[in-house]
């Protein structure tokens, strides 16, 4: 009987030290990839930001454009045919 109880406690220690070892393993790869993931949110932001001035620009020579191209023509809203 006393085997059974120290075979039981033996085990016990065994599982703990080896569940301990492998969560501090996990703990160190997760904050590994916490900081990986930080700094591809930080260079998308900032993909983000450029692709929002690029839009702006776009948008505005967009614009230019237009107003341009329609002089003179049916769908140039001051055409004297209107």
């Amino acid at each position: 009987m006393l085997e059974l109880i120290f075979g039981a406690i033996l085990g016990t220690i065994g599982s703990l030290v080896i569940t301990h070892i492998y969560y501090r393993r996990s703990s160190h790869e997760l904050e590994k990839q916490i900081v990986v993931l930080k700094n591809e949110i930080k260079s998308l932001q900032t993909i983000t930001e450029e692709l929002k001035d690029a839009t702006s620009a776009i948008s505005t020579d967009t614009n230019v454009i237009r107003k341009h191209a329609v002089v003179g023509t049916l769908d140039d809203p001051e055409y004297p045919y209107k």
